[in-house]
């Protein structure tokens, strides 16, 4: 088959996760990419028949004209979906795989589309869904009042388009529950995987002493909640901080592999983590996981095979923290558990296998 990736995504997990699906499909088929100008350290090219960049920005400020520049940059990236589709409606393209928008979250482009197409959703609307994580409180009344009406037309742009799709694909069965909930439709699973020749074990010999957390230091993020929790601590620890916002900041994989190898856990603390990609690099590396109970987490992480979850309580958390510092043998196992798992069910492979199936089943009906 001929099939066309479209995505509006900047550099970073999302990015490896339509790489990874490109890299995979690419060995059957023939791949037509459509994506933003964002720079990537992906080699797309190596794997894509044809690759095409469009400008799918929009232009904002802070000023009193921000409503008006928004509306023309938002009408822009509308027609600018509308001409990729029609490029892949008079194109002998079979089918189309849409990822996210990173202006409306779901492509403005399934609507126009007349090929079949599938989207995989890697999460909701979350900053409408969820909007206790992304308070406004204290954001002046008028711009509140903007960013309020805002979302509410991102979230009519999104469902609609998502509702356009043919067919819907997700990471998690957490999510599945969060889109049926959100949108009212159904969803298949298929999990994400990691790259055993790049995330794996050492043989090196760390001295292992600091925790990871990755994110920003953000309430999202679960950082307070750690702040809480090494006031509680009754043994000195190192934090080793990674941050990449905005996208400005990207360690290399084999940097962030270094920091996974020689860390004595890592710390997944986000609220209602769609998946938990950052615990399963972890766990391929042999560094246990500690995890709060909550979305994506419970189906990467096993409580006491692969890691520990705990519940969002900051003495839960320093608990957890001493037991993994304190008991040797206790992180060996996790770490070969983690390992074991990991292969066994969170592979790119597996992951290519099951989304070519449903692909094909879509192309032939």
């Amino acid at each position: 088959m001929r099939i066309a990736i479209v995505d509006n995504l900047p550099e970073g997990g999302a990015k490896r996760v339509v790489f990874q699906q490109i890299k995979q499909l690419s060995k059957n088929h023939q791949i037509n990419y459509y994506t933003n100008q964002t720079k990537s350290i992906f080699p797309f090219a190596k794997y894509t028949d044809q690759m095409k960049i469009y400008d799918l920005s929009i232009t904002t400020n802070q000023w009193l004209a921000r409503p008006l520049i928004e509306f023309f940059s938002f009408l822009k990236l509308r027609n600018t979906y509308q001409k990729i589709a029609t490029e892949i409606n008079d194109s002998d393209i079979d089918i189309v795989v849409l990822h996210h928008c990173q202006q409306t979250q779901a492509l403005w482009i399934s609507k126009f589309l007349k090929k079949p197409s599938l989207y995989f959703i890697e999460e909701t609307l979350r900053v409408y869904y969820e909007p206790k994580l992304h308070p406004m409180d204290h954001i002046p009344v008028l711009k509140r009042w903007y960013e309020h009406l805002r979302r509410q037309l991102i979230a009519q742009i999104d469902k609609r388009n998502l509702l356009a799709a043919t067919k819907l694909m997700t990471s998690s069965n957490y999510v599945k529950s969060e889109v049926k909930r959100c949108y009212q439709r159904a969803v298949s699973v298929n999990y994400l995987g990691v790259n055993g020749k790049i995330f794996h074990s050492s043989f090196k010999s760390y001295l292992k002493s600091q925790f990871l957390f990755i994110g920003e230091k953000e309430d999202i993020n679960g950082y307070p909640l750690l702040e809480r929790a090494l006031e509680l601590l009754s043994c000195k620890v190192e934090i080793k901080y990674v941050t990449f916002k905005n996208s400005k900041f990207r360690l290399s994989d084999s940097q962030l592999v270094k920091l996974y190898q020689s860390s004595v856990a890592t710390l997944c603390l986000s609220h209602h983590e769609p998946f938990g990609l950052i615990a399963l690099e972890s766990m391929a590396c042999g560094t246990p996981v500690i995890a709060i109970k909550e979305g994506g987490y419970k189906e990467t992480v096993i409580h006491k095979q692969t890691g520990l979850l705990i519940g969002r309580n900051p003495q839960q958390l320093a608990d957890a923290m001493e037991l993994i510092v304190n008991d040797k043998k206790l992180r060996n196992q996790l770490a070969k558990k983690g390992m074991l798992r990991m292969k066994q069910y969170f592979t790119w492979e597996r992951h290519g296998e099951q989304l070519e199936k449903v692909l094909f089943f879509l192309g032939h009906n």
